[in-house]
């Protein structure tokens, strides 16, 4: 996912370099398709490819997960003036709640 992951990323996004430089160490080149979660776990399940990132976790007897490859924090921001009161994830759910984009810049 943006900024680390996407097809309207420079080279993909900065997961995508680091992981077509670490193959290339080993003689293997990257090929990346820019998929749906959800098309993208089954094609690896039928075979087509051999992997995805980044990954999502789904408990399945049929995929193997790495260990994550990169992190972020996800972070909240609100007014001071006006905080939101919540305990868990779906507690958000009330709430529209905006990402953004253009934080990042790659090189």
């Amino acid at each position: 996912m943006a900024p680390f992951t996407g097809s309207a990323l420079p080279k993909h996004g900065i997961n995508s370099q680091i992981i077509t430089q670490a193959l290339s160490y080993q003689g293997h080149t990257l090929a990346i398709g820019v998929l749906p979660w959800n098309r993208a776990s089954r094609t690896v399940k039928t075979g087509q490819v051999v992997g995805y990132y980044p990954t999502y976790y789904n408990p399945s007897s049929e995929l193997l997960f790495s260990d994550p490859i990169g992190a972020s924090p996800i972070v909240l921001i609100e007014r001071k003036s006006n905080p939101i009161i919540w305990d868990q994830v779906s507690d958000l759910n009330r709430y529209e709640l905006g990402g953004t984009e253009g934080l990042y810049q790659y090189r």
